[in-house]
Formats: C-alpha cells, structure tokens, sequence
C-alpha cells in the first residue's frame, strides 16, 4: 500500500497535526529521547495479506488486506495527571478517524476502517498511542 496518500491526506485535511506527519525511520528518534514536536503522528506499515486471488480475461488480481499504525505523540504539561494528555490524544484521534474512516484512496480500493487501538507507552509527561487500520485494495498482475 501507498503510504504517501495517507500522510498527504493527514497533512491536508487533519489542521491540529500541523503538517507533523511522518514515517517510521523518524519514529527512532522520538523513542531514543529527543523531544518530538507535539502532537505528531507516525506512519507505519504493518501487515499485508492476500483474501483472494482472482483470474479473468486481463490477468490475475488479489484483494490485499493492509494493516498501517498511527503512532500518535503527545505531550502532557498541564499537570501531573495527564489529563490534558488524554483530552488531546482524543482529539486527535478523532480527527484522524474522520478523515480516514470510510475513505478510499483510489477506485481500486475499499473504504479504511478502524481496527483497534492501544498505549505505546507514557513517559517523560510524553504519551505515544497506536491506532491500526486496515485498507483493503485490489491488485492486478
């Protein structure tokens, strides 16, 4: 799957990320202690599977099944308690699953849909969360 439509469709239509879209070798650096600026979203290819293989007249064609993560960061400096964290991961997220959800990157692919969603991990008042989503498309060989 193409990656690059889901950044530019990120960067375009969700205005809190401010363009801080990016792809998993700029992850590395958030995990080894420097300071991403907040919030920012990470986009990482996870798994891709065949559902089924098809031939007709023009060839063969599979729907593949793929699975991308959003790594979202945030920041909590508020107050202790990560309140301010969480308000804002949750407003990210949906912002991001507004402009994902139901939509489809080509004529050849099937609606995203959401899949689950889970803590990365919580320190240094920074929040990383992952949400996973499946894009089903078509491929001809």
């Amino acid at each position: 799957m193409n990656l690059d439509l889901i950044v530019e469709r990120l960067k375009s239509e969700v205005p809190v990320l401010h363009n801080r879209v990016y792809g998993s070798a700029d992850l590395d650096a958030t995990e080894s202690g420097a300071m991403p600026k907040v919030p920012s979203v990470y986009i990482i290819p996870v798994q891709e599977t065949a559902k089924s293989n098809l031939t007709h007249p023009l060839g063969h064609s599979s729907m593949i099944i793929a699975e991308f993560a959003l790594v979202i960061v945030v920041r909590n400096v508020a107050n202790n308690y990560g309140a301010f964290s969480h308000r804002e991961l949750e407003d990210v997220r949906k912002s991001i699953r507004c402009v994902l959800y139901g939509w489809q990157a080509n004529e050849m692919a099937k609606p995203v849909d959401f899949l689950r969603g889970r803590i990365v991990d919580y320190k240094n008042n920074t929040l990383r969360w992952m949400d996973i989503y499946s894009a089903r498309f078509y491929e001809r060989h």
